[in-house]
């Protein structure tokens, strides 16, 4: 992975396990999707008036259409297309794919009871990156990737769980004098010299710095 890969890491996976707030803010986030989510739910058998019934959202589709899109070896938006729009290179992109769909079998692709095929990995992925990464509510994207909003929400969810208990032993951790002496080279290589780069990036304000535990550490 290089440094450019390293950073997206560093700065998808703000947090820090020594800052008490940051697991405050992880509670409420998810306080607020799980109340979000059973207000959502049918208080009885029945489908809820006004939803189109999941039958009709055409899920087969929307995936054929996602990765002819993105994903098959001549996709119809380009490398730097993909990247602007994930915020990230494809091949980071799988490579966060591939780790959730192993940890979390949420992310499978099953079978229902009538027979049809339910939301792929790259849905429930692109849902997920897309909202973290424009800071968008889950029925932006629902009709594109054609999942309800509950979903997306819940898509959205478990792909921070999975991400933080896969990548964070390797991410979520304060640099070592190595890296810091790489990322310093890297970053004057850019003419960015003395520049270590955004590792702190939910404390990054000069009026909260003090609640930093890398600042701290570094002053």
């Amino acid at each position: 992975m290089d440094s450019g890969d390293e950073f997206f890491f560093h700065h998808f996976l703000c947090s820090s396990d020594d800052s008490s707030s940051d697991d405050e803010d992880l509670v409420v986030a998810a306080l607020v999707v799980h109340d979000h989510i059973q207000r959502q739910l049918p208080r009885c058998r029945g489908s809820v008036p006004g939803r189109a019934p999941n039958v009709n959202r055409n899920r087969e589709r929307g995936h054929a259409l996602l990765y002819a899109d993105y994903f098959v070896n001549t996709p119809l938006f380009k490398p730097d297309k993909f990247r602007r729009l994930f915020r990230m290179a494809r091949h980071v992109f799988n490579r966060i794919r591939e780790g959730v769909v192993a940890h979390d079998p949420y992310f499978e692709c099953k079978t229902g009871a009538l027979g049809k095929l339910g939301f792929s990995s790259y849905q429930k992925c692109t849902t997920a990156i897309r909202m973290l990464a424009y800071g968008i509510p889950g029925d932006l994207v629902d009709e594109y990737v054609r999942m309800s909003e509950t979903t997306c929400l819940m898509s959205m969810y478990k792909f921070c769980q999975a991400v933080i208990e896969v990548f964070g032993p390797e991410y979520l951790r304060q640099p070592t004098a190595g890296d810091t002496q790489r990322l310093l080279a890297t970053n004057a290589a850019r003419a960015f010299s003395g520049m270590l780069g955004s590792i702190d990036c939910s404390h990054n304000d000069i009026n909260v710095l003090q609640r930093s535990p890398v600042f701290a550490r570094l002053a």
